[in-house]
Parts: C-alpha cells; structure tokens; sequence
C-alpha cells in the first residue's frame, strides 16, 4: 500500500498491477452546485471520530475503571485536534468497548467480496492458518498459498506479501513452501470472528462500515500548461511588412527594400506633416483620428533612427503581414525592438502575456510558496495565521488574500524579462525613469498584473506574492470567479499591469464580432464577492463536517437539506469575505506530480503506449475498451479527417506565403513567381495508421482494424510510387 509521494517515486518502476486507486475528496459545493444527491460516503478518520464523541456522551459507553469519561473526552479532542489515527490494538479495544464500527485504517472492502468468500477465508484461516513471529515482518499471520485466498486478499485491500519457509514434510526430507504473510493480522482475524490470539478460538466479529460504497471513473481532460502567449508566428511587434518582410515577416528583410508599400494608419498633424504615431516629428501631440491609406514607408531610414535612438546591438525583429484593425494602427518600431531584445512577444491587443492554468486555494503556509519569507509576508498584509495567532513561522498556516495569486518559476523568469523590456520602454521610448527595476524573481513580489480569461473584455487587479514548482496560478476561487473560470481545467492569462497601460490600445483590435473579446477593455480594481458566479458562494468553509453529514449521505439526502457552512454566509457580512475553513490538511500544496507524461512524453506514440500500459496495470479498467475509445474516437477521426483536408488544401507560396485555393494555370504564384507548396502532406495522413493497425492486432479489435485497413488501401492507391507505363509495355 503506498500512502505518500515519496513511496510511489521509489517503487514506480517495480509497480506490476495497481489493485485501487484510494479515495478522492469531492466538496460538498459540487452537489449543491449541481443539485445532485448527496452519495454515499467512505468511511473516514473524521466520521470515527465523531461517532466516538457521541457514543462518549451517550448512556450506553462502558469505562473502564482506569479511564474515566473526561479523560477519554481529552483524548478524543486530542485526536481531533492532532488528527491522529489510533493503533490497531486501541482500534479494536474501542470498538469492543463502546460498540462501535472498527477504524477505517483497519476496515477492509468487505463489501467488494460475497459471503461466500468470507466465509471461505474464515475457514481456511482456521483450519490452515499459524500465528508466529517472522524474521520479515515480525509477528504474521502464516497461511500456506493458494490462489483463491490470495484473490480475496486483494480485493480486501489486505496488505500481504509471499514468502518461502523450509518445511519437513518427513523426518529427514525438507520442502521449501510459499505462504502468504499478513503483518499485523488482528483486524482481519477479528472481523472475520476469529481471535487474534487463538486461531482455534471464536469471537462476534467486529462492526465495520462500508469503506468504498460509492466508486466514480476520472479521466484527464486537458493537461497543465504555464506557457507565454504566442501567436502564430509570433510577432514582436504590431507593424505590417506585406510580403516584404518574406515568410518569416522579418523586418531585416524588409529593410533590403528601403521603402516598402503597406496599408497602414496616418496621422495628419496641424502642422501639415503625416505621421505613422500620434506623436509628430515637430513635436506635437496628434489629436485628430488616423485614416487607412496604402503608405509608401521609408523602412530602413525608421530602423536607422529607431536604433541611433536605442543605441544598442539590434536582433531581428519579427513583424504581421498586415493589420487587422479598422483603422490599420500600427505600434511604434522602438517596442518591436525592446520586445526582440529581451525575447518577449506581443499579442494581437499589444500587451504581453503569459498563460497558465487555473489552480484554487484559500490557505497556504509560507514554507510552500518559492520566494517568500515570514518577513516579506508580514509586508504583504500576512501578519496572522488561521487561529489569530501572530505570523512568526513559515509552518504557519494562513489564508490566501482574494487577489493574490501564486505564480509559475517559469512564468516568474518570463515577467521578468517583460519588466525588463517595460523599464527599457520607459527609458528609451518616454523618457520616464525605469519603474520596475528588477534585478531578481523575488522582486516581482508585491507587483500588479492583470488577470483575463479567454471571451471576456475585463481585466481582474492582482498581486503576485510567490512563486510554484506547478504549471498553475494558485489564486482565490473567488479571483478565478471574478474572470468566469471554475478551475476545471480553464487556463487563462495574466499581464504586468503597467504593459497593459502603456501599450493595449483598443485601435489594434480588429472590428469583426467578437474582436473585442480576450482584451482587457475595462479593469476591476476590487472583487466584489456578491457580483462573481454563485458556484464559488457554494464552496464549502467549515473545518469539519457534522457527524449529521455523513448519515446524510448514507440516505442520499438532497444537499440543500444539509446545513454545511458555504461561502455565501461569509459574503453576506462584508465586501471581503475571509474566514474560510478547510477540512484536510496537507503535507505540500504541490505535492505530487508536477509535470504529466502527456507534456512529459514527445511523440504520439510513447503517449498512447504509456495511456495503454497504465490501463493494463489498472485492475479497474478495460484496457481493450480504453484501446478501442483511442482508435475510434481520436485515431480514426484523425486519419479521415487529414484525408479529407489533402483533398480540399490550399497551396502556397515558398517566397511570399500567398495561399490559393485552386492552383495557378501557371504552376507559380501570380504575385511573386514563386514556387508552390502543399499545405497538407502525406506524412500528415498517414502518422497515426501504423500504429493504429498495431494497437487494433494487439487488443483484437476486428471492426476497428476493418475500417483501418480500408483507409490503409485508400492511402496506398493515393500515394503510389508506380512508374508510369506506356502503351509499349502491353506490346
């Protein structure tokens, strides 16, 4: 049995079959959320512990004359407090003694085998069974092999192991027998009504509840990402190049030219000059609107003073083709030039982003958070733990402020270069003194960026206060509600608050429907928590749930006629609701796996091998029904769908990227002569079919490898190499 990280990353590759995948902690908002019945719940450390309270203030409790009742109230408050799970001896003596059902530590999945079966092990225990100590495991139950026993084993969830013992079978003759060894076997033994100190002797087994009586399928809907925002290609800069800056839209390249011809917007100033920035050459500010016009503009010469200005060694600097506004605005050359030379890219709105998935979190204790100190967060405003208690150590546990937010190393190094390119901006470009001046991550800590989901036009105000190993933001539910998000796998964006001040602009966002959207047109300075979705208002707050919850479920109850404290009673106080609770503690907030094989892993194929091989080591899955899901939902769609895409492609240009959808009578682009290319490859058909007919061989999936086949014959006739015959070869 594996209970920690630790324990799976030293044993992972000994891993044959995985027999359960344990429990799963679902919020009690998700039902009122959903309006579904509350299920059955697993017997749990908390539900003992609050029926051991009540079974100590009712009349039928017998104590023991060395622990009195207050005594035993004290341990019980002590475990409630401490969280800690009795022994196995004390686990049964309690439950003995105040008729109770034996501690889930102890309690197996009696429910998963048939009375049968139990009886079965009860009476091959008896009959064939030797308690003795072992030089392996020390005192064990002993019983010889056997493939039945060992089966129901399993599916108990009984931890065991196979050892060899010498045995004489005769005076002189020794036989070396397997066993199955089960350490520490009192629980077993007495819920099967068998003594744990005689095998030969019967007790009334012990009481247990249902360990596992509600069982739910996951499935990974997308996986993690912290990654910058890019288009494609991704520019550096907002400023159209036509066909002149080639394919790669390199403004270098069209430099050669000198001037090149581009629809772009012009300023008039009231001194009669035209301008491609509001600002003109005599120094005045442009106040009248830009008008689209078709410009010859003087590149090389707007490079050339760009540079004199900057003073510093210039990279290639990537550009768009032409512009999509109504207006045709285009950035100013000199933040092209920054953005290359700190390797940051632009956005089609001008601001710079990074992207992230959602993560939410209400506590946190400062050891978990990369780049903070106990003194650094008594500055943030952490000046208090969850008790009052003042914050003196980075154990402590305190509650996350609704519009901070914890952020990737990644995207930490990548903001950084982006205050780089803001300060240089600043400098260069305004004349402004530098205002982030960061030097180091941990000076990130305490800025403003803005937070935007993906179809909205309103930007959320927050503060970085730390960095994550994760591929997530950690913010407050009630942040990533504020943006429209419910963290089920959302990602969205974040941006240095002073990028988006000094360089979006609503004249770069196309007129289209929905031009406007994923663009920070306006910015909430403040959460309002009675404003955002009512999804967050149903999270959950209490530090434990009623011993009524539990018998709640057990009857399937509705969970509006539950009482558990929710989000929406802190709401209803104040404008910041705080006070949160939380009913499990944790070892890290990112414990676990930080990076999933589905990022990890490169090829296609190492994927779906690695989704097969865990599917067969899963003993709760179909491993040939999750083969026939990958090859008919995705495999299968994939093939047909970039066959009919090789059919319907467009062509081309080598020089230019002009596309057309029919092919030139002349075989070359109308406008530069270049030659044509195809869009859609061959390679690009057939990438998933070899190893689609492999995995329909290996799992037998006949009808799946019958319409594989077919689309193989398909391929096959369209891509044939056959030379050409001529008449004379049939003479």
């Amino acid at each position: 049995r594996l209970t920690s990280v630790d324990d799976v990353l030293s044993l992972r590759d000994e891993i044959s079959e995985i027999v359960d995948l344990g429990e799963i902690l679902v919020d009690f908002g998700d039902f009122l959320e959903n309006g579904r019945r509350l299920e059955p719940a697993a017997y749990c450390h908390e539900w003992w512990l609050l029926e051991l309270k009540e079974k100590l203030n009712s009349d039928c409790a017998h104590y023991d004359a060395h622990l009195n009742k207050e005594d035993l109230t004290n341990v019980v408050a002590a475990l409630l407090r401490e969280k800690r799970v009795p022994g196995m001896k004390e686990a049964i003596e309690i439950s003995r003694r105040y008729d109770m059902h034996l501690h889930p530590a102890y309690t197996y999945l009696w429910e998963d085998i048939s009375a049968e079966d139990r009886k079965f092990l009860a009476s091959y225990i008896r009959e064939r069974g030797i308690l003795e100590q072992c030089r392996e495991c020390g005192g064990a139950l002993m019983i010889p092999s056997d493939e039945n026993v060992k089966a129901i084993l399993e599916n108990l969830l009984v931890p065991h192991r196979i050892i060899k013992k010498k045995r004489f079978n005769t005076l002189f003759n020794v036989e070396e027998r397997e066993f199955i060894c089960i350490e520490n076997p009192a629980a077993l033994l007495e819920c099967l009504g068998i003594s744990h100190r005689n095998l030969r002797e019967s007790v009334t087994p012990l009481k247990t509840r249902q360990k596992a009586p509600t069982r739910i399928g996951v499935r990974m809907g997308r996986p993690e990402k912290a990654k910058e925002r890019k288009m494609k290609p991704a520019p550096h800069l907002l400023f159209p190049l036509g066909n002149f800056g080639g394919r790669n839209r390199s403004l270098r390249d069209a430099m050669r030219n000198r001037v090149i011809d581009v629809e772009i917007g012009v300023w008039r100033c009231k001194c009669g000059r035209e301008s491609l920035f509001p600002r003109c050459s005599c120094g005045s500010h442009i106040t009248a609107e830009p008008v689209k016009m078709q410009k010859s503009v003087n590149i090389y010469e707007m490079f050339k003073q760009a540079t004199e200005k900057l003073g510093i060694h210039v990279p290639d600097v990537k550009c768009v083709i032409g512009l999509i506004s109504k207006k045709k605005v285009a950035e100013h050359i000199v933040k092209g030039i920054l953005r290359a030379k700190h390797n940051v890219f632009v956005f089609k709105d001008g601001t710079i982003r990074y992207d992230m998935t959602n993560m939410p979190l209400t506590h946190f204790k400062v050891e978990e958070v990369e780049g903070l100190d106990v003194e650094k967060a008594r500055e943030l405003g952490y000046t208090r733990d969850i008790f009052g208690n003042p914050l003196v150590s980075d154990s402590q546990v305190v509650e996350l402020k609704q519009q901070d937010i914890i952020i990737p190393v990644d995207a930490a190094f990548y903001l950084m270069r982006v205050a780089e390119f803001v300060d240089d901006e600043l400098t260069h470009l305004y004349g402004l003194s530098p205002y982030y001046n960061v030097n180091r991550r941990e000076d990130l800590i305490g800025k403003l960026v803005i937070a935007l989901a993906p179809h909205t036009s309103a930007g959320i105000l927050g503060r970085i206060i730390g960095f994550t190993r994760a591929s997530a933001c950690f913010a407050h539910p009630f942040f990533h509600a504020a943006k429209r998000r419910n963290c089920d796998g959302d990602e969205d964006s974040i941006m240095l608050l002073m990028d988006a001040l000094l360089n979006f602009s609503v004249s770069f966002l196309p007129e289209k429907i929905g031009g406007k959207m994923d663009a920070p047109l306006l910015l909430i300075p403040y959460i309002n928590p009675k404003e955002i979705d009512k999804e967050a208002h149903n999270l959950s707050i209490a530090y434990e749930y009623p011993l009524s919850f539990y018998e709640a479920t057990l009857s399937r109850k509705k969970p509006v006629d539950v009482n558990i404290p929710t989000a929406s009673e802190r709401v209803s106080e104040r404008m910041d609701a705080y006070g949160f609770g939380y009913t499990h503690e944790t070892s890290s907030i990112t414990a676990g796996c930080l990076k999933s094989a589905y990022k990890r892993l490169e090829k296609m194929s190492e994927k779906m091998d690695a989704q097969l091989r865990l599917a067969e080591m899963l003993r709760s899955v179909d491993e040939r029904e999750v083969a026939e899901i990958i090859i008919k939902n995705h495999l299968i769609r994939d093939i047909k769908g970039n066959l009919r895409a090789f059919g319907t492609q467009k062509v081309r240009c080598s020089q230019c990227n002009a596309k057309y959808r029919r092919v030139p009578l002349s075989g070359k682009c109308k406008k530069c002569g270049g030659n044509l290319l195809l869009t859609v490859h061959a390679s690009n058909i057939s990438k998933y079919l070899h190893i689609s007919i492999q995995i329909a061989h290996r799992y037998e999936i006949s009808d799946a490898l019958q319409m594989l086949e077919m689309l193989s014959e398909d391929i096959q006739s369209l891509f044939q190499e056959d030379n050409q015959r001529s008449l004379t070869d049939f003479l």
